[in-house]
């Protein structure tokens, strides 16, 4: 009986140290690479976004939702002015402190492209997907990688004529406060 008491202490022992993705809402920034392809090129600048999201651990554990705004800097002539976008996110717990998860939704975002003689602006609306990695550092903090696309509307043939907008991708490393 001695030995079950000490076991099950263990076990409650160690469940509380290690580190889970039981709690819901999270704030974070991401920053890294935004690719800003015009058709004609690509080129990568610096971007990031403020992110805001609740995983429903209540509900259902392996969905959860997140929204974003961010831009980047301005790449051989293409800008992302700024994106705000919206995700339901699908988890996948692969370990206690490791998860992988993808996203899809909707992102509105305003990019442009400038060049001695043009400047040319556009504000449309996106299907968004992506996929990522998270480990969980403590019981507050998480780390992420992930690739995001946030907009496909490039057309080379009118780039300085009918400005169509920008492909957009995302390489960032996220960090998040978990509540």
């Amino acid at each position: 009986m001695k030995r079950w008491i000490m076991g099950a202490a263990a076990l409650a022992v160690m469940s509380l140290s290690a580190p889970a993705f039981a709690q819901a809402p999270y704030i974070g920034i991401g920053l890294g690479a935004i690719e800003m392809d015009t058709g004609a090129n690509k080129k990568s600048g610096l971007g990031g976004f403020l992110r805001l999201g609740y995983n429903f651990t209540d509900f259902n554990r392996f969905l959860g939702a997140e929204f974003r705004v961010g831009t980047s800097s301005r790449a051989a002539k293409a800008k992302v002015d700024y994106f705000l976008s919206g995700f339901l996110k699908m988890n996948l717990d692969l370990t206690r402190e490791f998860r992988g998860y993808a996203l899809l939704g909707m992102t509105n975002l305003k990019t442009s492209y400038q060049t001695a003689t043009v400047k040319k602006s556009k504000t449309g609306s996106a299907f968004s997907f992506g996929f990522g990695g998270e480990y969980r550092l403590d019981r507050d903090f998480s780390l992420a990688g992930e690739w995001v696309r946030y907009a496909t509307k490039a057309n080379a043939a009118t780039l300085t004529t009918n400005f169509a907008g920008l492909d957009v991708n995302g390489f960032t490393l996220n960090i998040a406060y978990h509540y």
